[in-house]
């Protein structure tokens, strides 16, 4: 190809081009095959295969701002589809793998795509089926269909190939009329208070996000990363495909979570975000491996360690002066034992990072005692990622840190949390109303969060404004804060609060069905199920104590007075969570109607349940 034309492109094909002939032999994606073999593709070869479907998607009648989606699992088809798509000067749409089919329908009868991209035959049958799909009849690649099909992924980048030289001067051409403020993909809000919005994402903003992020010294070189986040999550799209292209980075693809300890005990990435959730089993994981054999020679040394590290970890939350003689027994601590632990885990090398939903302060403490900082940030699909970051190594008790190089933040005058900056999107798809709603007349983005900003700018979530509860007195209340200190502790998974227009605060809390066997058996109880265990007086009174232990740092009309413990959490399937785990609360409110018609009647009250002071 041309090289002056093809530099002169903006975006993501002047990145892969310049990776594929200046880090020619690097790798650049890597995965596990279904053999358990580990396979990978270098810059060069990533670069060929996405051209090959480039051409394909020309050869599909592709044309410039049509829509392409991709229904699937992060595997490497469904990033280098993305990636053609941008060398086509296409649309690529990522769906979530756990929407249900009158939501599919939804969104592509919304976005519209030409071209859809599904997993396997299985899933290609109920896309058929949609009616949107039956009215207009677009083609449906499927990835794990056998190569002689024509609906085939592999049929098709095999033809692509065939006629890649034919098509070199439109790809050419297409490649060099994108431009900054030309959409780079349509990200779907996950809806948790109505239908979802498709936003508005440009070259632009996600370029200059990357930039930013890597300026913020978020990222450093060499840039390796675990993909284990739905690519319709645009987060991941950042660290998977931006952030790796412009630093020619290493990504390897984990799209079974079930998976995750092993992939990163093989990539012992540089950079790996994930949700709480995933943060809990991982500790969980690393409990197993501290009662190993293979530490049991060293289990005192690094109970000692901990501790120290501990201390350090709690005099930082609070701001508080550190001494010289314990960084220095920290700096011990940090390469003994505690590190073998982080090897044996791959966590050796990681900046962590947690996002999607406030961590768990018992999660984070875990992690520090292990030498390792699980840092929080905020941001929002609108605008491009993240908006602030925390920075190792300076306290700020449930912060999620400071504004990112070029973001500004401040709060409104109901304390809304507004940001500004050329992350932010110019608006949803076919949405005027909410366009008109997401921006202040002076142009600063509403993010719908309630924040609070100390003096040295770093910012602190404290609700959501369209989930405040506004109790029988009229006083507001925001769940969030009441949650945060109940979610991950001990066996609790998630809390949800409930008392809008009610006298009193009640909560609804599930069980990690995990931890709860532990404790359990800890009590000589290990014979009860999980339902069994709920009803239990000892369980009960475990679970009391944590809903008191957070009572005490609660106004009065923050603080709960009853409880119900669940035996399951909630769930995407169930339509409680959203497909990037936010709570629906109007769903959860409506599937346990009766619980917490229970928990506010005179019944519960006289079976003996003990209200919280």
């Amino acid at each position: 190809m041309n090289n002056e034309l093809t530099r002169r492109a903006v975006g993501l094909s002047t990145l892969l081009e310049l990776n594929a002939e200046d880090h020619r032999d690097d790798p650049a994606v890597s995965w596990t095959a279904p053999d358990g073999e580990v396979r990978g593709l270098t810059w060069f070869q990533y670069r060929e295969l996405v051209l090959d479907v480039a051409s394909g998607l020309i050869d599909l009648s592709v044309g410039i701002d049509d829509v392409v989606a991709v229904l699937a699992p992060t595997r490497i088809e469904h990033l280098a589809y993305t990636l053609a798509a941008s060398q086509v000067h296409a649309i690529p749409v990522s769906l979530y793998p756990t929407l249900a089919p009158e939501q599919i329908d939804f969104v592509l009868s919304d976005c519209a795509p030409k071209v859809i991209l599904v997993e396997d035959a299985a899933t290609a049958d109920d896309f058929a089926k949609l009616p949107w799909v039956v009215e207009h009849q677009p083609t449906v690649i499927v990835m794990d269909a056998p190569a002689g099909e024509q609906r085939a992924w592999a049929s098709m980048v095999a033809h692509g190939a065939a006629t890649r030289l034919a098509h070199e001067e439109v790809l050419l051409e297409r490649m060099s009329s994108v431009h900054t403020d030309d959409t780079a993909t349509y990200i779907y809000t996950s809806g948790t208070t109505g239908l979802p919005k498709a936003v508005v994402l440009t070259y632009g903003n996600l370029l200059w996000e990357t930039n930013s992020l890597i300026g913020a010294g978020i990222f450093d070189y060499p840039y390796r990363a675990l993909s284990a986040l739905p690519m319709a999550h645009v987060a991941e799209r950042l660290w998977s495909i931006f952030v790796a292209v412009r630093t020619h980075g290493h990504v390897y693809l984990c799209p079974d979570t079930t998976q995750l300890l092993a992939a990163l005990q093989h990539h012992r990435p540089t950079y790996f975000m994930t949700v709480p959730r995933a943060w809990e089993k991982l500790a969980s994981a690393a409990k197993m491996i501290m009662a190993s054999p293979a530490l049991a020679d060293r289990h005192g040394e690094l109970q000692r360690d901990r501790e120290v590290l501990r201390e350090v970890f709690k005099l930082r939350q609070a701001a508080r002066h550190v001494s010289q003689a314990l960084e220095v027994d920290a700096m011990r601590a940090r390469r003994g034992p505690v590190r073998d632990v982080k090897v044996l885990m791959g966590l050796d090398q990681a900046l962590a990072a947690s996002s999607a939903a406030a961590i768990g302060p018992d999660t984070v403490e875990f992690f520090a005692t292990l030498g390792l900082d699980i840092l929080q940030g905020y941001g929002l699909t609108e605008t491009s990622g993240v908006v602030t970051a925390e920075v190792p190594g300076i306290p700020g008790p449930s912060s999620v840190g400071f504004g990112i190089p070029g973001t500004e933040v401040r709060l409104g005058e109901d304390g809304e949390v507004l940001v500004r900056g050329p992350g932010n999107t110019p608006g949803y798809r076919n949405a005027p109303q909410a366009n008109a709603e997401l921006f202040t007349e002076d142009g600063w983005l509403r993010t719908g969060d309630l924040g609070r900003l100390d003096e040295f700018g770093r910012l602190f979530i404290t609700g959501r404004k369209k989930e405040i509860i506004v109790n029988a007195s009229g006083k507001n209340i925001a769940p969030q804060a009441i949650e945060f200190r109940l979610a991950g502790q001990s066996f609790v998974s998630q809390a949800v609060a409930i008392g809008d227009a009610r006298p009193y605060l009640v909560a609804l809390l599930t069980v990690d069905t995990e931890r709860l066997a532990t404790f359990v058996q800890s009590q000589g109880l290990s014979a009860l199920t999980p339902r069994e265990a709920i009803e239990h007086p000892v369980v009960l009174a475990e679970a009391q104590r944590l809903v008191d232990a957070a009572n005490e740092s609660l106004s009065r009309p923050e603080r709960l007075k009853y409880f119900r413990l669940l035996p399951e959490d909630f769930a995407i399937s169930t339509g409680e969570l959203t497909p990037t785990l936010k709570i629906r609360r109007k769903a959860v409110a409506e599937r346990h109607a009766d619980a917490i018609e229970e928990l506010y009647s005179n019944r519960h009250h006289d079976a003996g349940a003990s209200p919280s002071p």
